[in-house]
């Protein structure tokens, strides 16, 4: 069974650090955590950039706690709070750190307690900073999510300070200004040159950065690892992270180390956990080949009132499935408040770790399928914009079909697949041999992923040409209706198209004469008005479907139901020639992953519903017919168990496989299917 470690981040106090190390000692040992990452200066009781004199306090602290936690066989690893500054929270370091320069942003906001990276007097500061809790010898030492050019309130997107200004100055060869380099970020059509240079700055900027401290760390202790924790990838793009140099360089000799997010620092809707599987998943993907993945359990504020056990576990346990190694907790406060006040926290970890070992034996030895999302990290650069259009305006848009697909039980995934699901510009990004290789496989597209291919000079490929887009509340349209295929005849089978999507924008297509129409749109009276999902065999051997919503910034809850339920399965299982399709049955918002090994395929299914599921089934593809063996289920104990079945083929590689098993509201099964 493979490996897997908790690691508890914990406020080490100066007030009571020999109290609280203690503490700490007992409660891993009782609840089996293998590491603790001692948060320092965190939070409520920051005083913002620590002086030197403060961080050797804190040194002297941590050196004793790492005697008493090797002395346990814990391991001893440090989270500094703050590397650039997360807000300013009415501070102002100004006039403390003389020598640095504040952050700013494109508006011409300045930070009183936020840093710009390109200040020598900030440089200096992190670099003492590093060198002095590399001298307690620490496992890993963190930076953390603060270490990037956005979100330092009260500022957004930057930096935009004299310091960088000058930079990209000499970068363009003549002297420039704040206001001159955002208006040529925003223009409006194809993007300025500019754009890419400026995000290429801040990317290089970062990366020589987080050398210089790389450096300093391992003078110091060469065998303490540098771990980053991660924000959204979306805003990354807009600050031009380059993932593999920034990790690669920051790791030095070793492996690099990440702390993706998994959001939700507390309960929400349980639905919401669709955008934490996405999140995590897209961050993943674009971290270099090898990196340690210590997946952030964030509860905040560090009671059951925020969080509760149970939603704790399934996020967890999503965060495995999702590809994470290990997992930090972070679950307790930092003002110094007992653990025992929510020790259930620890007890549920404990008791189910040999499940969440199995699951990461599972990822290791298995390859995610599903429908295929695009990502690109630097989308950004690519991004047509239009008039008046805001800094936010940026972030990539390209992954809209992951809710309503997950929703429908539909897995996705970043992974390489020969069925893909695009929305957005994303497109943009990719080269025409990449394109034309995309759209000889299966493609689900939307209507902005349409009208970028057409845009680009593709729309020979598409069954549906783009003629129109509008907005659904200037027309009197009613509905959408799905079409008899084998009759081509109305069904009354109806789906509103009231408050479908953020935008609401349709598209209306003009139809080639080979292609297919699944659906239409139609008015009051009930007759047709235009196509409504087009699919098409193209001149590429490519399957592409086109649906007239535009989805790039998500759906809503109205888009839902169990004809677009019906639809969004044929299409999907359609585009992918059943290979590596699965639809999960049995009730709505069952998030799926599916994982394909050697004759073997594992499912993990969770009902995010508020309803119970009766029992559970699936209509499941696979490359070519195979004899399915047998089916078992993962108890929590860690242990499989063999439960009984029955299958049904289609044909087309396409089974449906059944079962008597139920799955509670808010709560996951593992299944494993023996394939010959």
């Amino acid at each position: 069974m493979a490996e897997l470690t908790y690691m508890l981040r914990r406020n080490l106090p100066l007030w009571k650090s020999e109290e609280t190390t203690d503490e700490v000692v007992k409660y891993c040992l009782k609840y089996d955590i293998d590491e603790v990452i001692w948060k320092i200066d965190p939070e409520e009781f920051s005083c913002g950039f620590p002086s030197l004199d403060k961080i050797n306090e804190y040194v002297k602290a941590l050196k004793m706690a790492k005697k008493v936690l090797e002395g346990n066989k814990i391991k001893f690893s440090i989270n500094p709070w703050l590397t650039l500054g997360h807000a300013d929270r009415g501070r102002d370091m100004r006039k403390i750190f003389r020598d640095m320069s504040f952050f700013v942003d494109w508006e011409g906001r300045t930070c009183k307690a936020c840093a710009c990276p390109l200040s020598k007097g900030w440089q200096k500061w992190i670099i003492e900073t590093y060198k002095l809790y590399a001298s307690s010898y620490p496992y890993i030492l963190w930076l953390e999510d603060d270490f990037r050019n956005f979100n330092h309130q009260p500022c957004d997107y930057g930096c935009f300070c004299d310091i960088h200004v000058k930079e990209f100055s000499k970068i363009i060869g003549h002297r420039t200004s704040r206001q001159d380099i955002v208006k040529a970020i925003l223009k409006p059509g194809h993007p300025h040159p500019w754009r890419k240079k400026w995000f290429d700055m801040l990317g290089k900027v970062m990366v020589d950065v987080s050398g210089k401290i790389e450096k300093a760390v391992h003078e110091v202790s060469p065998a303490t690892q540098l771990g980053l924790m991660c924000s959204d990838p979306d805003d990354h793009a807009i600050e031009g992270r380059n993932w593999n140099k920034l990790y690669k360089k920051l790791a030095g000799r070793h492996r690099p180390v990440s702390r993706p997010s998994m959001g939700y620092y507390g309960m929400s809707d349980p639905m919401d956990f669709f955008g934490l599987s996405n999140g995590l998943k897209k961050t993943i993907s674009i971290l270099p080949p090898g990196t340690k993945k210590c997946a952030e359990l964030e509860n905040s504020r560090y009671t059951r009132f925020s969080k509760s056990v149970k939603f704790t576990k399934i996020q967890v346990a999503i965060g495995f499935f999702a590809g994470a190694d290990d997992m930090t907790l972070n679950l307790f406060d930092m003002l110094g408040t007992p653990i025992e006040q929510e020790e259930g926290y620890l007890k549920m970890l404990k008791d189910v770790k040999p499940y969440f070992a199995e699951i990461t034996e599972i990822v290791s030895n298995t390859i995610e399928t599903g429908i295929g999302l695009l990502y690109h990290p630097r989308q950004s650069d690519n991004v047509i914009l239009k008039d008046n259009a805001v800094y936010a305006d940026l972030k990539p848009s390209g992954c809209g079909w992951a809710y309503p697909l997950q929703a429908c039980g539909i897995p996705t995934t970043y992974n390489k697949s020969k069925s893909i699901a695009v929305t957005g510009q994303i497109l943009r990004s990719f080269h025409d041999k990449e394109i034309k290789n995309i759209l000889s496989g299966g493609v689900l597209l939307d209507a902005s992923g349409s009208e970028t291919l057409c845009e680009m000079g593709h729309e020979r490929y598409l069954g549906g040409v783009p003629i129109r887009t509008f907005c659904k509340i200037d027309e009197a349209l009613s509905a959408e209706e799905l079409i008899d295929t084998e009759t081509m005849t109305q069904t009354s089978k109806y789906m509103t198209l009231s408050y479908l999507t953020p935008s609401e924008r349709l598209c209306e297509f003009k139809v080639r004469d080979k292609a297919n129409i699944l659906s239409q749109i139609v008015g009051v009276d009930r007759k047709y008005a235009m196509p409504g999902m087009v699919t098409y065999t193209n001149s590429l051997g490519g399957r592409v479907a086109q649906y007239p919503f535009d989805i790039s910034k998500g759906v809503r809850l109205p888009f839902l139901n169990w004809y677009r339920y019906e639809l969004l399965g044929e299409v999907s299982s359609w585009i992918s020639g059943n290979e590596g399709f699965i639809q999960v049955k049995g009730g709505p918002y069952i998030l799926t992953f599916r994982r394909d090994g050697e004759n073997q395929t594992v499912l993990f299914v969770i009902n995010l519903a508020h309803d119970d599921v009766k029992a559970i089934s699936f209509d499941i593809g696979f490359h070519n017919a195979r004899e399915i063996k047998g089916l078992k289920i993962l108890e929590h104990s860690g242990r499989w168990v063999t439960v009984k079945f029955k299958t049904h083929y289609f044909g087309k590689n396409l089974y449906r496989i059944s079962t008597n098993i139920p799955l509670k509201s808010i709560d996951f099964k593992i299944f494993k299917i023996l394939l010959v």
